[in-house]
Protein backbone atom coordinates (compact mmCIF):
# COMPACT_ATOMS: atom_id res chain seq x y z
CA UNK A 1 0.00 0.00 0.00
CA UNK A 2 1.47 3.30 -1.07
CA UNK A 3 0.60 6.06 1.35
CA UNK A 4 1.30 9.76 0.85
CA UNK A 5 4.53 10.41 2.72
CA UNK A 6 5.09 13.22 5.17
CA UNK A 7 8.07 14.36 3.11
CA UNK A 8 5.94 14.54 -0.05
CA UNK A 9 3.16 16.51 1.68
CA UNK A 10 5.70 18.88 3.22
CA UNK A 11 7.25 19.41 -0.20
CA UNK A 12 3.82 19.99 -1.71
CA UNK A 13 2.96 22.54 0.97
CA UNK A 14 6.21 24.38 0.26
CA UNK A 15 5.56 24.49 -3.49
CA UNK A 16 2.01 25.72 -2.79
CA UNK A 17 3.13 28.61 -0.62
CA UNK A 18 1.85 32.03 -1.66
CA UNK A 19 5.24 33.69 -1.39
CA UNK A 20 5.58 36.85 -3.47
CA UNK A 21 9.11 35.88 -4.51
CA UNK A 22 9.91 35.52 -8.22
CA UNK A 23 6.81 37.32 -9.51
CA UNK A 24 6.49 39.02 -12.86
CA UNK A 25 5.77 42.66 -12.12
CA UNK A 26 4.23 43.17 -15.56
CA UNK A 27 1.41 40.74 -14.80
CA UNK A 28 0.77 41.48 -11.13
CA UNK A 29 -0.66 44.45 -9.28
CA UNK A 30 0.21 45.84 -5.87
CA UNK A 31 -1.72 48.80 -4.48
CA UNK A 32 -0.19 51.80 -2.73
CA UNK A 33 -0.33 49.92 0.57
CA UNK A 34 1.69 47.04 -0.84
CA UNK A 35 -1.30 44.66 -0.98
CA UNK A 36 -1.69 42.20 -3.84
CA UNK A 37 -4.74 42.88 -6.01
CA UNK A 38 -6.32 41.08 -8.96
CA UNK A 39 -4.88 38.26 -11.04
CA UNK A 40 -1.43 37.02 -10.08
CA UNK A 41 1.15 34.70 -11.57
CA UNK A 42 4.20 33.68 -9.54
CA UNK A 43 7.22 31.78 -10.81
CA UNK A 44 9.78 29.29 -9.58
CA UNK A 45 13.43 30.28 -9.75
CA UNK A 46 13.79 28.41 -13.04
CA UNK A 47 11.12 30.60 -14.64
CA UNK A 48 8.29 28.07 -14.70
CA UNK A 49 4.92 29.09 -13.25
CA UNK A 50 4.55 28.41 -9.53
CA UNK A 51 0.92 29.41 -9.10
CA UNK A 52 -1.86 31.31 -10.82
CA UNK A 53 -4.75 32.89 -8.95
CA UNK A 54 -6.18 36.16 -7.77
CA UNK A 55 -6.02 38.31 -4.68
CA UNK A 56 -8.12 40.95 -3.02
CA UNK A 57 -6.40 43.04 -0.36
CA UNK A 58 -3.59 40.48 -0.23
CA UNK A 59 -5.96 37.57 0.44
CA UNK A 60 -6.40 34.71 -2.08
CA UNK A 61 -9.87 34.06 -3.49
CA UNK A 62 -11.38 32.02 -6.27
CA UNK A 63 -9.55 29.30 -8.16
CA UNK A 64 -5.82 28.74 -7.71
CA UNK A 65 -3.59 26.36 -9.65
CA UNK A 66 -0.17 25.30 -8.46
CA UNK A 67 2.69 23.83 -10.48
CA UNK A 68 5.93 22.00 -9.74
CA UNK A 69 9.29 23.51 -10.79
CA UNK A 70 9.16 21.09 -13.74
CA UNK A 71 5.86 22.60 -14.92
CA UNK A 72 3.43 19.86 -13.83
CA UNK A 73 0.19 20.85 -12.14
CA UNK A 74 0.31 19.63 -8.52
CA UNK A 75 -2.85 21.14 -7.04
CA UNK A 76 -5.95 23.14 -7.80
CA UNK A 77 -8.90 24.38 -5.81
CA UNK A 78 -10.86 27.35 -4.55
CA UNK A 79 -10.25 29.88 -1.79
CA UNK A 80 -13.10 31.60 0.03
CA UNK A 81 -12.43 34.16 2.76
CA UNK A 82 -8.69 33.31 2.30
CA UNK A 83 -9.37 29.66 3.28
CA UNK A 84 -9.54 26.52 1.18
CA UNK A 85 -13.15 25.77 0.26
CA UNK A 86 -14.86 23.06 -1.76
CA UNK A 87 -12.98 20.26 -3.50
CA UNK A 88 -9.19 20.40 -3.79
CA UNK A 89 -7.30 18.07 -6.10
CA UNK A 90 -3.64 17.13 -5.85
CA UNK A 91 -1.49 15.53 -8.54
CA UNK A 92 1.80 13.64 -8.66
CA UNK A 93 4.75 15.79 -9.67
CA UNK A 94 6.19 12.65 -11.29
CA UNK A 95 3.50 11.62 -13.78
CA UNK A 96 0.67 14.11 -13.26
CA UNK A 97 -1.78 11.48 -12.02
CA UNK A 98 -4.45 12.34 -9.44
CA UNK A 99 -3.27 11.23 -5.98
CA UNK A 100 -5.57 12.99 -3.50
CA UNK A 101 -8.86 14.86 -3.26
CA UNK A 102 -10.05 16.75 -0.19
CA UNK A 103 -13.33 18.51 0.60
CA UNK A 104 -13.08 21.72 2.63
CA UNK A 105 -15.49 24.13 4.24
CA UNK A 106 -13.94 27.43 5.29
CA UNK A 107 -10.48 25.92 5.64
CA UNK A 108 -11.56 22.80 7.53
CA UNK A 109 -11.82 19.28 6.14
CA UNK A 110 -15.51 18.51 5.68
CA UNK A 111 -16.56 15.61 3.45
CA UNK A 112 -14.53 12.88 1.80
CA UNK A 113 -10.76 12.68 1.59
CA UNK A 114 -9.78 10.19 -1.10
CA UNK A 115 -6.27 8.84 -1.73
CA UNK A 116 -5.40 7.33 -5.12
CA UNK A 117 -2.59 5.04 -6.17
CA UNK A 118 -0.03 7.07 -8.09
CA UNK A 119 -0.19 6.38 -11.80
CA UNK A 120 -3.42 4.37 -11.60
CA UNK A 121 -7.11 5.17 -11.28
CA UNK A 122 -7.34 3.11 -8.08
CA UNK A 123 -8.75 4.40 -4.79
CA UNK A 124 -6.60 3.25 -1.87
CA UNK A 125 -8.21 5.10 1.03
CA UNK A 126 -11.42 6.99 1.82
CA UNK A 127 -11.90 8.96 5.04
CA UNK A 128 -14.98 10.98 5.95
CA UNK A 129 -14.68 14.23 7.89
CA UNK A 130 -17.23 16.46 9.58
CA UNK A 131 -15.88 19.84 10.63
CA UNK A 132 -12.31 18.56 10.71
CA UNK A 133 -13.09 15.40 12.66
CA UNK A 134 -13.17 11.85 11.31
CA UNK A 135 -16.75 10.64 11.32
CA UNK A 136 -18.40 7.67 9.65
CA UNK A 137 -17.13 4.96 7.33
CA UNK A 138 -13.44 4.49 6.62
CA UNK A 139 -12.09 2.16 3.92
CA UNK A 140 -8.60 1.12 2.88
CA UNK A 141 -7.83 -0.88 -0.26
CA UNK A 142 -4.99 -2.94 -1.62
CA UNK A 143 -3.15 -1.54 -4.64
CA UNK A 144 -5.36 -3.62 -6.95
CA UNK A 145 -8.48 -1.96 -5.53
CA UNK A 146 -9.56 -4.93 -3.41
CA UNK A 147 -10.93 -3.94 0.00
CA UNK A 148 -8.42 -4.28 2.84
CA UNK A 149 -10.18 -2.61 5.78
CA UNK A 150 -13.70 -1.41 6.47
CA UNK A 151 -14.16 0.48 9.72
CA UNK A 152 -16.02 3.36 11.29
CA UNK A 153 -14.94 6.52 13.09
CA UNK A 154 -16.76 8.53 15.72
CA UNK A 155 -15.19 11.76 16.93
CA UNK A 156 -11.76 10.81 15.52
CA UNK A 157 -11.72 7.37 17.20
CA UNK A 158 -12.42 3.93 15.77
CA UNK A 159 -15.93 2.99 16.84
CA UNK A 160 -18.16 0.18 15.60
CA UNK A 161 -17.59 -2.81 13.33
CA UNK A 162 -14.07 -3.42 12.04
CA UNK A 163 -13.20 -5.93 9.32
CA UNK A 164 -9.72 -6.61 7.92
CA UNK A 165 -9.50 -8.69 4.71
CA UNK A 166 -6.88 -10.74 2.96
CA UNK A 167 -6.11 -9.62 -0.60
CA UNK A 168 -8.29 -12.47 -1.91
CA UNK A 169 -11.35 -11.00 -0.17
CA UNK A 170 -11.48 -13.49 2.71
CA UNK A 171 -11.93 -11.94 6.16
CA UNK A 172 -8.69 -11.96 8.15
CA UNK A 173 -9.95 -10.40 11.38
CA UNK A 174 -13.19 -8.91 12.59
CA UNK A 175 -14.55 -7.34 15.74
CA UNK A 176 -15.76 -4.09 17.21
CA UNK A 177 -14.23 -0.91 18.58
CA UNK A 178 -15.67 1.44 21.17
CA UNK A 179 -14.02 4.84 21.53
CA UNK A 180 -10.83 3.56 19.93
CA UNK A 181 -10.54 0.34 21.94
CA UNK A 182 -11.25 -3.27 21.02
CA UNK A 183 -14.35 -4.62 22.76
CA UNK A 184 -16.27 -7.88 22.77
CA UNK A 185 -15.47 -10.89 20.63
CA UNK A 186 -12.75 -10.70 17.98
CA UNK A 187 -12.09 -13.50 15.50
CA UNK A 188 -9.05 -14.19 13.35
CA UNK A 189 -9.19 -16.37 10.22
CA UNK A 190 -6.73 -18.10 7.96
CA UNK A 191 -6.62 -17.30 4.26
CA UNK A 192 -9.21 -20.01 3.56
CA UNK A 193 -11.71 -18.51 5.99
CA UNK A 194 -11.25 -20.95 8.87
CA UNK A 195 -11.33 -19.52 12.40
CA UNK A 196 -7.89 -19.76 13.98
CA UNK A 197 -8.49 -17.74 17.15
CA UNK A 198 -11.24 -16.08 19.14
CA UNK A 199 -10.51 -13.45 21.75
CA UNK A 200 -12.72 -11.45 24.08
CA UNK A 201 -11.84 -7.89 24.98
CA UNK A 202 -13.30 -5.70 27.66
CA UNK A 203 -11.21 -2.68 26.75
CA UNK A 204 -7.98 -2.85 24.77
CA UNK A 205 -6.04 -0.30 22.80
CA UNK A 206 -5.43 -0.86 19.09
CA UNK A 207 -2.03 -2.46 19.62
CA UNK A 208 -1.88 -5.52 17.36
CA UNK A 209 1.61 -5.22 15.71
CA UNK A 210 0.42 -6.84 12.49
CA UNK A 211 -2.64 -4.65 12.09
CA UNK A 212 -0.59 -1.57 12.85
CA UNK A 213 0.90 -2.16 9.41
CA UNK A 214 -2.43 -1.10 7.95
CA UNK A 215 -1.53 2.44 9.10
CA UNK A 216 -4.96 3.73 9.94
CA UNK A 217 -5.05 7.51 10.17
Amino acid sequence: MKKLSFIFMASLAFMMSLSIENVNAQNNNVDKNGLRQGKWVAYHENGNVKFMGQFKDNEPYGEFMYYSPEGKMIAKGQYLNKNKDGKWQYYSDKDGSLILTEDYHNGVLDGKTVVYLQGADVVTEVTNYVNGIKQGEYTRNYDNGTLMVRANYKDDALDGDYVYYYSNGVVKEEGRFAEGMKVGEWKTYDIEGNVISTDNHEEENYDDPELKGVELN
